[in-house]
């Protein structure tokens, strides 16, 4: 519901109601709706990191073909999960402290990701570059989906791999 209709308008009654629940059963689980969000937010995460590893499992050493294909398997589950992707571009910012962190966390995360795959090092620099690729493409992503898909996932791939080309 949360990916949706958006946080803000999902209640806890609404969620229990579409999971065919009774509240008491949610709030043994989550103390609040954030609580929840939090969950689905590092559940879809986790899950986008492993497809994006798999994605280049079998792939050694060439940048280009690992970016290529990392950045078509990302804007593809964006297009596939449009409630995941409103969930992690769009929902989890701005809610709360804990929510903005976890979202931070996240990014920091995939940039680690991306400066180990590509080798670019472990300095304060590198890591500020990597981070500075990663919110590129999640801010390309985010307008991507607010103009509703309005490119091809191929044409989005191509821009976002200018984008890290020229930054890296």
């Amino acid at each position: 519901m949360y990916g949706s209709v958006g946080f803000r308008q999902t209640s806890v009654k609404s969620i229990c109601a579409e999971a065919g629940l009774t509240e008491r059963y949610f709030y043994e689980s989550f103390n609040n709706s954030e609580e929840l969000l939090l969950a689905a937010y590092h559940a879809v995460t986790t899950g986008l990191l492993n497809e994006l590893t798999q994605a280049v499992e079998h792939i050694d050493g060439n940048r280009p073909e690992r970016a290529r294909i990392m950045l078509n398997a990302y804007f593809s589950l964006l297009k596939r999960e449009p409630a995941a992707a409103r969930i992690i571009l769009i929902e989890i910012r701005g809610v709360s402290r804990t929510a903005t962190q976890a979202y931070t966390d996240a990014l920091h995360e995939f940039s680690r990701r991306l400066a180990d795959d590509f080798s670019i090092g472990s300095g304060d620099a590198q890591q500020l570059l990597a981070l500075g690729v990663v919110g590129g493409i999640s801010l390309i992503a985010l307008h991507w989906i607010e103009q509703g898909h309005a490119q091809s996932v191929e044409v989005m791939v191509d821009v976002a791999l200018q984008l890290t080309t020229a930054l890296l």
